[in-house]
């Protein structure tokens, strides 16, 4: 059994900044990963950790050495390998000592060139040491990371100029060189608190004395430990932070000892919005805005530091004049906002720049109001509410507070919109309208946000296609794929009276757009097709509709002719129902299948038939042709076709439809057959016949045809 011992690398670097170190440390445990997997080591589990100043990867169990692999080996050829009398040559018995066994233990091989003698040799593995000693450098040199840098005499490229490199095998050091710096055991604590370097006998003490110097190697341990800590301060004051999940995982990578502490807020800063004043504190300080149990802002703020002081009253007075000095400057901004009407700020827009070559963003807005007002007569909305927050809704991109804090566009839109004298559904929708910003993201909670959301959206995807600046591949610099995912989310929920339907929502955004900047009527079909994409992921990876049923309904011929919500409710119900019925898979493969390939080889063998079927009035799916029949298998089929058509099929629930389709099973059997007993179609020697038994499967087809593309459904 190969001896197992715990490895440890860990990289004492210059700060890291918080989004950046984690993927730094994820990196480097993939590299190693890989790494083992190459060399056949196996191991226990793999443990990353990381703070600010270092990046390690703690592996427990590896494996020391390589198992060894038994291989075959050829020798000579058998006539030279043995005499006439059948005795061991010299080139065999030379072969058997190279390979370390006895004559006996010889036995033949054929191979393409003859008949050959062979031996079982076993390759002795390499230590581990020994391969991790020859591939580390390359490993370091070579992370998949971005913002790789070069230092002093061009050392690197690393993420930040590396100090020290730590890399223990055991209680050996693992050595080699790299970044001008040799591996060894020593590293090093907290920068102010214990900077002395220490050395470490084996992995199995670095967490601990690691802890033992003001440094939490484990980042989910900092961030328990903060939120630990936050969940005192709560119990000990009687009120509560309020938590940011983004704004946490990035402060407990910016700290190796996090300590929680509390500073005050001048009152008169309280008078600034509630999202002013918590994005100020967020975004430029890192620090947490507190809240009483009915969710008002107090004067407090909470904030993590990252050294053991013995006066902390020192360190929460500079962190108090630091918030000061920011929260004067938002101040300054809005009140300085507040002095300009919206409409003026709007009007600010003409030459500020959407898309090079699709106006610019007054424009733009003109775009959103028209296409919301389009959709709210569509669907028999509030058109001047629409039509105001459209024309409204990025007039908060020129203002100074959103000049300073980009996130809260259209937050402040809507505190300007109500200081303007804006009705309240206004300024609603023109906050609401970028939701949802992202996956997490809530959708818009008016009708008029999510229908200036819609616009909005469909118009930023519309317009750079247009110009030119559709994603490709991985790279999407604009979201497109955000925002038409947006959209459909929207319109998968709304219930506005009457359904949009996507491809309607599509044409009168297209027309809109190419008023302002015209373009070729391909970028319409790719639009379409990339909406498309985006239903099917929409469908598949948050509603768990399977790959196949997926693209029978979003292929469908009605698909752009339906509403997003009809397509997600279409697509639950063929889930449902494939999964009440065994056998549908069954009947999708004998029966619908069968349909479909008998049209497809008449488009071959009678081309123009359907040309004839239409002249002579058989295509007419709301007639009955069962007196066209003699056969009772045909006169059955049409019959429950036609009632079909008339009954199940209108104003129901897609479970009723699918129902109502499966239905047809037994008749569509008998008309089939099974040999001799069925109806002949293709075989038919009667023109006459044949046509209007081609019609007969045609119109039965065109109902699978109105509901999805079932061809696309798996049968295996």
């Amino acid at each position: 059994m190969v001896e197992a011992k715990d490895f440890l690398i860990e990289i004492g670097i210059e700060e890291v900044p918080a989004r950046l170190v984690k993927d730094v440390a994820g990196a480097l445990g993939s590299a190693l990963k890989r790494l083992f997997e190459q060399y056949g080591l196996g191991h226990e589990d793999i443990r990353l950790f990381w703070t600010p100043r270092r990046i390690a990867t703690y592996v427990r169990g590896l494996e020391t050495r390589q198992k060894n692999e038994e291989t075959i080996v050829h020798g000579p050829y058998v006539h030279l390998a043995y005499d006439e009398s059948g005795n061991p040559t010299k080139a065999l018995l030379g072969f058997a000592r190279s390979c370390n066994v006895r004559i006996e233990e010889i036995f033949r091989v054929q191979t393409k060139k003859g008949e050959v003698v062979a031996a079982r040799k076993v390759v002795g593995g390499k230590e581990a040491k020994a391969l991790l000693a020859e591939a580390m450098p390359h490993i370091l040199l070579h992370l998949d990371t971005q913002g790789s840098m070069f230092w002093n005499t061009r050392l690197g490229p690393f993420i930040r100029p590396v100090h020290w490199i730590l890399c223990l095998l055991g209680s050996e050091i693992v050595e080699f060189e790299c970044f001008g710096l040799k591996s060894d055991r020593k590293t090093r604590g907290h920068r102010f608190n214990a900077n002395d370097w220490f050395e470490l006998e084996s992995p199995q003490g670095y967490v601990a004395l690691l802890k033992e110097r003001y440094v939490i190697a484990d980042p989910d341990e900092r961030k328990s430990l903060i939120v630990q800590q936050m969940q005192r301060i709560e119990k000990d004051h009687g009120f509560r932070f309020v938590y940011n999940e983004k704004l946490l995982d990035e402060v407990s990578n910016l700290v190796e000892f996090p300590i929680v502490l509390v500073g005050k807020i001048p009152q008169d800063f309280m008078k600034l919005p509630r999202e002013v004043l918590i994005e100020a504190m967020a975004s430029h300080q890192r620090y947490f805005a507190v809240e009483d149990k009915e969710g008002m802002l107090l004067p407090f703020f909470g904030f993590v530091c990252n050294t053991k002081v013995e006066d902390e009253s020192v360190v929460i007075r500079g962190n108090e004049r630091v918030l000061s000095a920011r929260l004067f400057d938002a101040r300054y901004f809005y009140e300085s906002d507040l002095k300009v009407p919206i409409v003026e700020m709007a009007a600010r827009l003409k030459g500020r720049v959407f898309l090079h070559g699709a106006g610019d963003m007054l424009s733009k807005s003109e775009r959103i109001k028209d296409i919301s007002a389009k959709i709210a007569m569509e669907c028999g909305l509030d058109l001047k509410v629409v039509q105001r927050a459209g024309s409204l809704c990025k007039a908060d991109l020129v203002s100074q507070m959103v000049g300073e804090f980009p996130e809260l566009q259209g937050v402040m839109g809507y505190y300007y919109a109500l200081a303007s004298g804006e009705d309240e559904g206004v300024a609603l929708a023109i906050k609401e309208h970028y939701k949802p910003a992202s996956v997490e993201d809530s959708l818009p909670s008016t009708v008029s946000g999510a229908v200036v959301s819609v616009a909005d959206k469909v118009d930023t995807v519309i317009s750079a296609f247009a110009v030119g600046m559709e994603p490709t591949g991985s790279k999407d610099p604009l979201a497109l794929r955000r925002c038409a995912l947006g959209v459909l989310k929207i319109l998968t929920e709304q219930t506005w009276g009457k359904d949009v339907r996507l491809g309607w929502l599509l044409k009168i955004a297209f027309d809109r757009v190419t008023q302002d900047c015209p373009c070729d009527t391909s970028v319409y079909a790719r639009v379409c097709e990339f909406f498309r994409e985006r239903m099917h992921s929409l469908l598949v990876l948050e509603h768990k509709v399977p790959t196949d049923f997926a693209n029978a309904v979003v292929y469908a011929k009605p698909f752009f002719d339906r509403s997003p919500r009809e397509t997600l409710l279409l697509a639950l119900a063929l889930k449902d129902f494939s999964g009440s019925k065994q056998d549908f898979a069954l009947f999708l493969e004998t029966v619908y299948k069968r349909a479909l390939n008998i049209l497809l080889q008449a488009n071959e063998k009678e081309q123009g038939w359907q040309e004839k079927a239409r002249a002579l009035n058989l295509l007419d799916r709301a007639k009955d042709y069962s007196f066209d029949f003699s056969e009772p298998q045909a006169i059955a089929l049409e019959r429950a076709r036609l009632e079909c058509e008339k009954g199940a099929i209108q104003n129901k629930g897609y479970l009723e439809i699918l129902a109502s389709l499966y239905g047809l099973k037994d008749c569509l059997q008998a008309f089939f057959g099974s040999g001799k007993d069925g109806v002949p179609v293709l075989v038919e020697p009667d023109p006459e016949k044949r046509l209007k038994r081609l019609a007969l499967v045609a119109r039965v087809f065109a109902l699978f045809d109105d509901v999805a593309d079932f061809s696309r459904i798996s049968t295996r």
